[in-house]
């Protein structure tokens, strides 16, 4: 009875210890896995930003020429019902 706990011992040790090495590289590949989505990350919002940076004034220039051309069209579309007035016709 001794040399059978004595077997059973040695197998749960060699599984225990199997287990160990099997837990700690799923612990450091989840560990690595942490490390490289935090430098993905930081790279993906940085490359965001200087894009932003670098692009800020063309994207100012873009909006200040939409808006002088909304500007535009509704002096026009002012001196279309203008027009319209003068010559009798109603202004829907």
């Amino acid at each position: 009875m001794d040399q059978e706990i004595k077997e059973l011992l040695e197998k749960n040790l060699a599984l225990s210890q199997d287990n160990n090495r099997m837990l700690r590289g799923i612990r450091f590949t989840n560990r690595l896995h942490l490390v490289w989505t935090i430098f993905y990350l930081a790279f993906i919002i940085g490359g965001l930003l200087v894009a932003f940076n670098f692009l800020a004034p063309y994207i100012q220039t873009a909006q200040k020429t939409y808006e002088s051309v909304l500007e535009t069209n509704t002096k026009v579309n002012g001196g279309f019902d203008s027009v319209k007035n003068f010559f009798g016709g109603s202004s829907e």
